[in-house]
């Protein structure tokens, strides 16, 4: 079974490892949902411009497989347009009729999350975390003058933004909009047993 599985994983780990030459250890073959012609991709480290890039060479490179589509994430969330790039790419297949299965390592916070819930189907490692937070500013813009109606302009955007991600978030995992606010404001982790227990993840696997 394990020389078929690797012949199946060998083409989508070749694209992979050639942006990512020191992945973090993966579970045993046996620990990872079995397909019929596993199409992967890796989201690993920040989502940043470059690592959406190369979310969207893996996906592309594996368009001509049949099967369903496997995600391993691994990241605590990064740049908004970047994870909104890639979550387009998730949203596309699905249209399509694939089945997009992910699976969480070790985290999935923020955007990384976000990236999750658009998923068809949720998995993690047993001890993986996942925090849900609202999108936040690292790098505040240079705003031609800093009054407090240019600064309540770039509020209301971030707003605006953020809008869909609370809600996808809050209706996946079962909460009411104030409830996940409530969660999202005070930067909650949740375990993979809990968001289990919510319904928010269909499976747990054994490290």
């Amino acid at each position: 079974m394990f020389s078929s599985l690797s012949r199946l994983f060998a083409v989508p780990l070749l694209v992979a490892s050639a942006f990512f030459p020191s992945l973090a250890p993966l579970p045993s073959p046996h620990r990872l949902p079995l397909f019929a012609n596993p199409k992967v991709a890796y989201v690993q480290g920040e989502i940043n411009a470059l690592t959406a890039f190369q979310f969207e060479v893996q996906m592309r490179s594996t368009e001509g497989f049949e099967g369903d589509r496997l995600i391993v994430i691994d990241s605590p969330g990064g740049d908004v347009q970047a994870g909104n790039l890639m979550i387009g790419l998730i949203d596309k297949e699905e249209l399509e009729g694939t089945k997009v299965v992910c699976v969480v390592l070790h985290d999935a916070s923020s955007m990384a999350f976000n990236l999750l819930t658009h998923c068809t189907v949720r998995l993690a490692l047993q001890g993986s975390l996942m925090v849900v937070h609202k999108i936040a500013m690292t790098e505040p813009p240079a705003l031609e003058r800093m009054t407090a109606k240019n600064l309540r302009r770039l509020a209301d955007d971030m707003d605006r933004q953020d809008a869909p991600f609370r809600q996808d978030n809050a209706k996946a995992m079962g909460l009411t909009l104030p409830d996940y606010d409530r969660y999202a404001d005070n930067e909650t982790e949740w375990t993979a047993a809990e968001l289990y227990r919510r319904g928010y993840l269909q499976a747990i696997l054994p490290p």
